[in-house]
């Protein structure tokens, strides 16, 4: 059995497993050895978005949306509209803090893959909310990325949001937000690209995510030096015992939905700078702090991702692998 206990980040609680009654280090330990090397343009800035990439605007729909757990939730349904693309609607499930208890702040949910399901973790939610957060789940109606130009327009939409609830939800003294696989993009590109480390207290990538590095991903097959690079990050984690059962992939199919979302001709050079580490991307912040969990049974590509993502951050972050956690780290066992 396990239990969620904390990581403290600038007053922000995030979530690392370790033994019920015990408080013992459940991580595997970080990925520190040389085999993390990248040429990427490391772009030293701060809170600035990126150019060319603005926020959008967001529209209170009248229709409110379902909501069964945990008691108390209210949801709001939203129309988020960004530049050059359609706009899409999102559902947010909102839990208040635990009543008596000392504000402590906000914290934004975004779950794998498209982002239309919630991430839903009540035994989380009800840690966080006595520990005085208000917990925001979002569920897109269709994926984030939909119809978008590619992954890094199409996270415009989450950037937008969390703009919104930071202006219209949160209070207290951090706003954090933590995303796994798909949602790790929309967290990572949110503070990368749209500049919303202005906001952000800290921000928990788990699981990634894959789209970190498109070109590697979707192109990587025929490029040697990434080869070379995934099996060295793959070795020393293995001789750290990160990866126990299984060994990560280094790719995607090329025909993974990410990998088509900028055109399904897109080069090496356009996935580069459709991916959370693009040449011009912001990799140092003033305010933010960065978490990095990634778990010991993912097979896929997200973790060697994950620690590659990790190496590019200039500022202050933590990492550590989880031991028994498939690639969607909320449902360690």
């Amino acid at each position: 059995m396990t239990s969620y206990i904390k990581i403290i980040g600038l007053g922000c609680v995030g979530f690392v497993l370790a033994s019920c009654g015990g408080g013992g280090d459940n991580s595997a330990g970080t990925i520190t050895s040389a085999a993390v090397t990248d040429s990427t343009v490391i772009v030293e800035s701060s809170e600035k978005a990126v150019a060319g990439y603005t926020l959008g605007s967001v529209n209170m729909l009248s229709d409110i949306c379902a909501s069964t757990e945990p008691a108390g939730t209210q949801c709001r349904s939203l129309e988020v509209t960004c530049p050059n693309m359609p706009a899409l609607q999102v559902s947010l499930r909102i839990t208040e803090p635990t009543t008596g208890v000392t504000p402590r702040g906000t914290v934004i949910f975004s779950t794998g893959g498209g982002g239309t399901g919630y991430y839903a973790q009540p035994e989380l939610f009800q840690s966080l909310q006595n520990e005085g957060f208000r917990i925001v789940d979002r569920a897109w109606s269709g994926a984030w990325y939909q119809d978008s130009g590619g992954i890094r327009k199409g996270a415009c939409r989450y950037a937008t949001l969390a703009t919104w609830v930071h202006k219209n939800l949160h209070s207290g003294p951090a706003f954090c937000a933590t995303g796994n696989s798909g949602g790790a993009a929309e967290v990572g590109h949110a503070v990368m690209t749209y500049g919303r480390g202005a906001i952000l207290d800290h921000v928990m990538p788990t699981g990634g995510p894959a789209v970190a590095r498109l070109d590697y991903a979707c192109r990587g097959q025929s490029n040697q030096a990434w080869q070379d690079q995934c099996a060295a990050i793959i070795a020393d984690g293995k001789a750290q015992g990160s990866w126990s059962t299984c060994t990560p992939s280094c790719t995607l199919s090329p025909n993974d939905g990410v990998c088509t979302a900028l055109s399904a001709t897109a080069t090496e050079q356009d996935l580069l700078y459709d991916s959370v580490l693009a040449p011009d991307s912001v990799y140092s912040f003033t305010r933010t702090q960065m978490s990095f969990l990634e778990g010991t049974k993912d097979c896929q590509i997200s973790p060697v991702m994950g620690v590659l993502f990790h190496s590019t951050v200039k500022s202050s972050k933590s990492f550590a692998f989880i031991q028994n956690t498939p690639h969607a780290v909320s449902s360690t066992t």
